[in-house]
């Protein structure tokens, strides 16, 4: 009965932006600051983490989002949750599995099932992303997240299809409704971000469905969507300047890559509708046992330890940086619960650094 359709739209097809089998290069961790970082933070490969440095060239010439100052601003042991809708994570990974909400992580089928506790990491890209927001800090293991040990609270959407990870709008959204659904009834408290690290081009086509619980999440129960802002042309290195979604939605907080001197990563995307840039090139973050032994096998400098649920390694991407963001973004909520979305964003943005130059133009390289 047509008279019951109240809206229709496709059900658009959504990629990793970065896939843990593509990681970047090992030049870009070859620049990288050896400089060991200030003793706020005892875990193990903290001095590889030069995108937690302060953002000062008497400090470092690497240039990092300050993270380390700011955690002596909030109270240990953060009460905020930070939710990423990816690939999912190793749960039994050393340095997550102490901040894994593992009663309410779930894996979101095809079908559209929700299988609550049902968690794995087919590909790697969501145990990466993972670690950089909330691996456990202060734990001499490891490396430290962003958010000084916010709650993760991983969903997985994505599947294996044609040699691609996929997923779509109505899995997406399924992942937003079984949020929605435990903060409204109770059951989860202190959910303030999401992090999603895919992405699709849509030149002319605006996916409303997914808009409108990106925008239900923020309006009604103050939760950033924190996005990665894209890569470019895979072929060619250069940016793209068309529109990105769900990065460039108004609801969401774009972010775009750095490298580790603050100049624009050259393929990094970039357009009106991208709101900060935060390191994005040679990060070192959890890793899982198979992303380790691809590392080992093809890529051995990427690689900075390899045991059983216990690795970690470099991957470059705008997928790194949002993730940087989602914790900083929790620390301001872990400082002051009553933020608004609105106000978080606006503590973001207006004590950022300029990037100079600001257009990552290479369109004519």
């Amino acid at each position: 009965d047509s008279t019951l359709v109240t809206a229709a739209q496709p059900n658009y097809r959504y990629y990793l932006l970065d896939s843990a089998s593509s990681a970047g290069s090992p030049a870009s961790t070859q620049a990288l600051s050896s400089q060991v970082l200030p003793s706020t933070s005892s875990d193990l490969f903290s001095s590889l983490q030069y995108y937690l440095n302060p953002w000062d060239p008497s400090f470092s010439s690497d240039c990092g989002a300050n993270v380390l100052a700011a955690w002596e601003l909030v109270p240990s042991g953060s009460s905020v949750t930070i939710a990423t809708i990816d690939t999912g994570v190793d749960p039994a990974h050393r340095d997550l599995a102490a901040n894994i909400d593992t009663a309410h992580m779930a894996t979101i089928t095809k079908s559209l099932n929700v299988k609550v506790g049902s968690m794995a990491d087919g590909d790697g890209h969501g145990t990466h992303v993972a670690g950089i927001a909330a691996a456990a800090a202060g734990n001499s293991r490891g490396i430290a997240g962003s958010s000084a040990n916010a709650r993760l609270l991983p969903l997985r959407v994505f599947y294996q299809q044609g040699g691609e990870w996929v997923c779509n709008t109505a899995m997406i959204v399924e992942a937003y409704e079984y949020l929605d659904g435990l903060v409204e009834s109770g059951q989860l408290t202190g959910l303030h971000v999401i992090n999603i690290s895919l992405g699709s081009y849509q030149s002319t086509a605006v996916d409303e469905r997914l808009r409108s619980s990106i925008a239900h999440m923020r309006s009604e129960h103050q939760v950033l969507t924190v996005c990665a802002g894209g890569n470019g042309d895979d072929l060619t290195g250069r940016p793209y300047t068309m529109k990105s979604y769900p990065a460039d939605f108004d609801e969401c907080l774009s972010v775009t890559s750095l490298e580790a001197d603050g100049t624009n990563a050259r393929w990094s995307d970039f357009n009106e509708y991208k709101d900060l840039s935060a390191p994005g090139v040679g990060i070192l973050s959890t890793i899982t046992d198979a992303t380790a032994a691809s590392y080992a096998s093809s890529s051995p400098s990427l690689l900075r330890q390899r045991a059983s649920h216990d690795s970690y390694g470099y991957m470059d991407g705008s997928s790194m940086s949002a993730p940087l963001v989602a914790g900083i973004a929790a620390l301001l909520w872990a400082a002051n619960p009553a933020l608004s979305a609105d106000e978080a964003v606006s503590a973001l943005t207006s004590t950022a650094h300029a990037v100079n130059p600001a257009r990552n133009d290479y369109s004519q390289a």
